[in-house]
């Protein structure tokens, strides 16, 4: 948790931009195909960053706009709710590339994803 101390949200914003740039030329240049199983791993691990980083904004600027008469919002929390939500995505996506992704193990790493929330906010 140190380490997402020390991320503020202009680091995250650029994360953001560059791993979003990155898999949107990936998803338009190169078929699966083409890039090969370290190509995919790449372009997963690209999609996870991008996914994490822009919901980490969008979610503190929605906090921020909502909760107005309420101290700041942490961003770490944001970026921990990013992250979280991103791993869910990611983890099904590959399951799904791999034609191994179940009704149940969607609703398994969810339950993950949620009991992992629910430590960290009580911790």
């Amino acid at each position: 948790m140190a380490v997402l101390a020390r991320i503020n949200l202009g680091t995250t914003i650029v994360v953001a931009m560059v791993s979003t740039a990155l898999v949107a030329l990936a998803i338009v240049g190169l078929a699966p195909s083409q890039i090969g199983p370290l190509g995919v791993t790449i372009w997963f691990l690209g999609f996870f960053a991008a996914l994490a980083t822009l919901l980490a904004v969008v979610l503190h600027t929605i906090k921020r706009l909502v909760l107005k008469k309420l101290p700041g919002p942490k961003f770490q929390a944001s970026l921990r709710q990013g992250l979280l939500i991103s791993a869910w995505a990611s983890v099904n996506m590959a399951l799904s590339s791999l034609r191994q992704l179940s009704f149940r193990d969607g609703l398994l790493t969810a339950m993950l994803a949620i009991l992992i929330e629910f430590y960290l906010r009580l911790k």
